[in-house]
């Protein structure tokens, strides 16, 4: 009789409790799951390796085979740019067929540029999750400063600086000015839809 016996994460064939005539040949194979490989296999409990098959040749007692084996690993790289980062940050473990969830948080002004996932650009992501990872993997997020547009317009006999459209980076300010034509003043200012009165001057703060 040849006792088999298998750990969690594969399996050895045949299996159970085998019996051999005297004398005969009795192979078994070794199999992985997926997501694991053969840890040990224990011939009469003396360790063989990671063998994928076994032959008892011209069998005349009992004998005993064991496997074990082992979850596949995978390293994911993680890294941020400047002025924000990524959760989590480094390297981390994790077992083959699990998932990985990355978020990111830009500071304050800062907005998500770009997200590269093994080398790749993936564009503008709020996060990120590897499914089912099968694979070292890497990812990395960069940050860029945000902007805005203030449109500055007026009417006739007068002038208004800077005129147009002006782009003003997150945090700063910018300072308009009115300037009326001789013999004309300001009559009034609006602000965002609402009409703030007669004033030279105009600054968007921060």
């Amino acid at each position: 009789t040849i006792s088999v016996s298998a750990g969690s994460g594969g399996s050895i064939s045949p299996s159970g409790s085998v019996s051999v005539f005297c004398g005969a040949d009795q192979s078994f194979i070794i199999q992985p799951d997926t997501c694991f490989v053969i840890g040990d296999v224990l011939i009469d409990g003396i360790s063989q390796g990671p063998i994928s098959s076994w032959t008892f040749t011209s069998v005349t007692g009992n004998h005993t085979i064991s496997a074990t084996f082992n979850l596949i690993n995978y390293t994911l790289h993680s890294s941020s740019g400047l002025h924000g980062s990524i959760t989590p940050d480094g390297d981390v473990i994790r077992g083959c067929g699990s998932d990985q969830h990355y978020s990111f948080a830009p500071d304050s002004c800062y907005e998500i540029s770009d997200v590269i996932v093994d080398g790749v650009s993936q564009g503008v992501q709020a996060d990120w999750t590897f499914n089912s990872i099968g694979s070292n993997h890497s990812i990395s997020v960069s940050y860029a400063l945000r902007s805005y547009t203030i449109n500055a317009s007026g009417g006739l006999h007068g002038s208004i600086s800077p005129a147009g459209n002006s782009i003003v980076n997150c945090g700063d300010s910018l300072t308009i000015t009115f300037v009326a034509d001789t013999c004309y003043q300001i009559n009034s200012v609006i602000v965002d839809g609402i009409n703030i009165g007669f004033l030279s001057s105009y600054t968007f703060s921060s």
